[in-house]
């Protein structure tokens, strides 16, 4: 998303996509998540064209799964699904610390950090 810019756009879509299909040499990729809606509805409410991130993946891709502390970094940021990380830290230990070091290299705001802080505190 450029700077200045509140909200996706189909424009984003193409170049992300782009960008994916060269990178990994292939002809097909596939868009997941809310990104997806400006396929079929480019000029969709702000409100659903936000999220900064684009969620995709190459079509030759066999398997693509993220990292746990990858995705317990994305609910962190997002602040939900809080009983799947207690779960997660109850069954695996969740190396706390290395959590707060992607926040802090993500450079999450401090106030947003503040909270998320005090969640992994009463863990």
């Amino acid at each position: 998303m450029a700077e200045g810019q509140e909200a996706r756009t189909l424009d984003d879509l193409d170049r992300a996509v782009r960008a994916l299909a060269t990178h990994f040499k292939c002809d097909t990729t596939v868009i997941v998540g809310s990104r997806a809606t400006l396929v079929g509805w480019p000029d969709a409410p702000v409100l659903f064209r936000t999220s900064p991130e684009i969620d995709a993946y190459p079509g030759n891709a066999r398997i693509i799964a993220p990292a746990m502390t990858d995705l317990i970094v994305s609910k962190l940021l997002a602040l939900r699904d809080k009983d799947f990380i207690r779960e997660y830290h109850r069954v695996r230990h969740l190396d706390r610390a290395h959590v707060r070091r992607l926040l802090i290299d993500m450079m999450v705001p401090e106030a947003q950090r503040s909270v998320i802080d005090a969640f992994l505190d009463s863990l």
